[in-house]
């Protein structure tokens, strides 16, 4: 994958990730990025978290199995007035970083998005924005990349 085939989201040098899964402690997330700097906690705003996909990065590597069924991921979409409490770290990518979280996150749309402190009030500006993996459609994956046998589908 070159620099233009990146996610606008990801093509900078250093960004800021905002997890809401398994990454949401800082032990879980130096699992991924083990010199993240500036871990917090921070709230998204307008959007919340769904069980919404497939996750396509387990369901081939194997880590789920698709015949139990047990294979939602976590996803976030636009609602308005809902928020959620996110984590936030710093991260500075290379190309192999950016390749690895690619293909980890296949399926999601990787966006960029506002956070906002955790006591910060309705009317504060946003502290900062960070990258998101939100919710997408199946027919927005990757060319080549199908749902796993046996499922008619990755979103819904």
């Amino acid at each position: 994958m070159r620099m233009v085939d990146y996610p606008a989201a990801l093509r900078p040098d250093r960004v800021t990730v905002i997890a809401y899964g398994a990454l949401l402690s800082e032990p879980s997330s130096r699992l991924t990025f083990p010199s993240l700097t500036n871990f917090r906690l921070v709230r998204v705003r307008n959007v919340r978290r769904l069980f919404g996909m497939t996750h396509l990065f387990l369901t081939g590597a194997g880590v789920v199995d698709v015949a139990t069924r047990r294979i939602a991921a976590l996803c976030v979409e636009p609602a308005e007035g809902c928020s959620f409490v996110a984590a936030a770290f710093d991260v500075v990518l290379d190309d192999a970083q950016r390749e690895a979280f690619c293909a980890r996150e296949t399926g999601y749309a990787i966006v960029e998005a506002p956070f906002h402190g955790l006591d910060a009030g309705e009317e504060a500006p946003p502290a900062g924005l960070g990258v998101l993996c939100a919710s997408s459609s199946d027919a927005e994956l990757p060319s080549g990349v199908e749902p796993p046998a046996g499922l008619p589908h990755v979103w819904g």
